[in-house]
C-alpha cells in the first residue's frame, strides 16, 4: 500500500506542473498567439514523456517493497524496505522493464480468450516476479 502512496505522490509532483503548462497552452490557443501555442504544445509533449519515464523509474525502484515485507513481515519497516528496494533495483530497472514487456503476448492471449487465460497467466506472472525478487535478493545480498 505504501508503495502505491509513494508512487501517487511522485505522480502529483510531476504531473501537476505539466498540467499547468497544458492549461497555459490552452489559453494561448484561444488568443492570437498561435506560434507560442505550438511551442508550448511541444514543451508539454516533451514534459509528459519525461514525466512518464521518471514515474516509471520510481515504479521500478519501489517494485520490490511488497516482496521485502512479505519475506520478513515481523521486522519489515516501511522506510527500510523502501531503501532496500531502491538499492536492489539499482542497475536492474531496464531488466525489470523488459520483463514486463515480455508479458505483452500473454496479456493479449488473456484478452482474446475473454479473460479465461488469465486463470493461468496471472499466477505465472506473479511467480516470475517472485523469482525476479529472489534473483535480485541473491545478487544484492
Amino acid at each position: 500500500m505504501y508503495q502505491f502512496l509513494f508512487i501517487f505522490l511522485w505522480e502529483l509532483a510531476i504531473i501537476l506542473p505539466v498540467g499547468i503548462i497544458g492549461g497555459i497552452t490552452a489559453a494561448f490557443v484561444v488568443g492570437e498567439y498561435e506560434q507560442v501555442s505550438i511551442i508550448l504544445s511541444i514543451i508539454l509533449f516533451v514534459a509528459y514523456i519525461f514525466a512518464i519515464v521518471f514515474i516509471y523509474r520510481k515504479v521500478y525502484q519501489y517494485s520490490q517493497m511488497f516482496y521485502l515485507v512479505a519475506d520478513k513481515p515481523e521486522t519489515a519497516k516501511i522506510k527500510e524496505s523502501l531503501k532496500t528496494s531502491i538499492k536492489m533495483t539499482k542497475g536492474y530497472k531496464r531488466k525489470l522493464f523488459l520483463l514486463d514487456l515480455s508479458f505483452i503476448g500473454w496479456a493479449l492471449l488473456g484478452v482474446i480468450t475473454f479473460g479465461i487465460a488469465f486463470i493461468w497467466v496471472i499466477p505465472y506472472i506473479n511467480a516470475t516476479y517472485a523469482n525476479a525478487y529472489n534473483s535480485l535478493k541473491s545478487v544484492k545480498a
